[in-house]
């Protein structure tokens, strides 16, 4: 059931938790939650180096965190993200300067599976607050400052969302997202309780809506028209939700095992990009309007696996399975591929792409579609398998294997 979780007793509690939403709300150059700022893999910073020696940037600082997939968020000087430690999973605050521990809160058992153990979620931070869900499904916020529970809800328990009874099953790997006082989550339930709203300040549930299996991708907000609404790719379709959970538009997009992992990729003003590639089903650009919803084009040109797309300048650039490649978001043309980085990652930020191989290359690319031109490369960063994106806040980059996070400085004149 619901619980309201008891934060630290009296006035101490109130000092705590306003003295956090004043220091800890997100501001340019952070990166609050999954895929950055706007949930597009594109970062505002500037003036990053990619003149580097031969080993790489700079390191700041590495430390062994434990298993998962977690991607990393940044707000200040704090990190936080998520892995399974022992028997438990956790959520981990550290110094952004330093690696070293803030605060670590187990929330759940730690997630076992062949394909890799531990949790696959990004914690989402806003307001000061971290909404964190476990692969277990615990979704739980937490006082960003200091780790104290504010509320928490067993998704798996209260709501009826998707078990290891599902096989395969690989484990909640959904982000939560922020939209106004709502934390939208896939929640997987059945009987129209798939994705859900909470109060993001209580907890409350505000609503609940449709009955589609759920996947393993994050859901984006998006505006059309003046209309404020989340989009999701889910185990049967890509749909398009309003604030107050009705159903505004859907596109059939069946996969099997609903593995549709990859992020939708919101084009302004109207225009949705949604892929998929463990089935081959490649990609479709959607044009949203108030008269219905319109296939622009439909192409096997990039199926992503986990890997989403980043956007520049009209242009989409991603892995095609294990090809990186740039494609024209007007007609899903393709312009460039570059093979050899295995099933890898990226973000863009300063006029380029930074791209995360599958064992730990790191390459800047440029960001442009007339050829593929490499700006730097390190032949390995990491020594374990990356597939987690990188992170990118104030001239900080930040990659994790299934076992350890790095700090390297891309700030110019460091």
């Amino acid at each position: 059931m619901h619980r309201r979780l008891r934060r630290r007793n009296g006035a101490r509690a109130s000092a705590c938790v306003a003295l956090a939403f004043a220091c800890l709300v997100a501001s340019a150059g952070d990166w609050p939650q999954w895929r950055g700022a706007n949930r597009d893999g594109v970062s505002p910073e500037r003036g990053l180096t990619t003149t580097w020696p031969e080993g790489g940037p700079p390191s700041l600082w590495t430390r062994a965190i434990g298993e998962g997939f977690s991607g990393v968020s940044i707000v200040g000087d704090r990190v936080y993200t998520m892995a399974g430690q022992g028997e438990d999973e956790v959520v981990l605050c550290l110094d952004a300067l330093t690696g070293e521990d803030v605060w670590r809160v187990p929330i759940d058992r730690k997630f076992t599976e062949g394909h890799g153990n531990g949790p696959r979620s990004t914690p989402t931070v806003h307001d000061g607050a971290v909404y964190v869900l476990s692969a277990w499904g615990t979704l739980r916020a937490i006082d960003a400052r200091y780790g104290d529970p504010i509320w928490e809800h067993d998704l798996r328990e209260e709501y009826g969302g998707r078990s290891e009874a599902s096989e395969p099953w690989r484990g909640y790997a959904t982000s939560a997202l922020v939209e106004d006082d709502l934390l939208v989550v896939e929640v997987g339930g059945p009987d129209g309780g798939a994705v859900m709203a909470f109060d993001r300040v209580s907890g409350e549930q505000r609503w609940a809506a449709l009955s589609d299996p759920p996947a393993y991708s994050s859901p984006i907000g998006i505006e059309v028209d003046r209309l404020r609404q989340v989009v999701l790719l889910n185990g049967a379709a890509a749909v398009g939700l309003t604030l107050d959970g009705l159903e505004a538009w859907r596109y059939p997009w069946v996969t099997s095992y609903d593995q549709n992992v990859a992020t939708p990729v919101f084009i302004a003003p109207n225009r949705v990009f949604i892929s998929e590639g463990y089935d081959g089903k490649g990609a479709a650009m959607l044009e949203v309007a108030d008269s219905g919803l319109r296939e622009v084009w439909r192409s096997e040109v990039m199926r992503n696996d986990f890997g989403s797309c980043v956007l520049a300048d009209g242009f989409l650039y991603g892995f095609d399975g294990t090809s990186l490649k740039c494609i024209d978001a007007r007609d899903g043309a393709e312009r460039w591929v570059k093979r050899g980085y295995g099933r890898g990652t990226l973000i863009a930020a300063d006029d380029v792409l930074i791209v995360l191989g599958e064992r730990g290359q790191l390459v800047v690319v440029a960001a442009q579609p007339d050829e593929y031109v490499e700006h730097a490369a390190v032949k390995q960063v990491i020594a374990g398998k990356c597939w987690t994106s990188p992170s990118l806040a104030h001239g900080r980059l930040y990659i994790r294997d299934e076992k350890t996070l790095i700090a390297l400085d891309l700030r110019s004149g460091h």
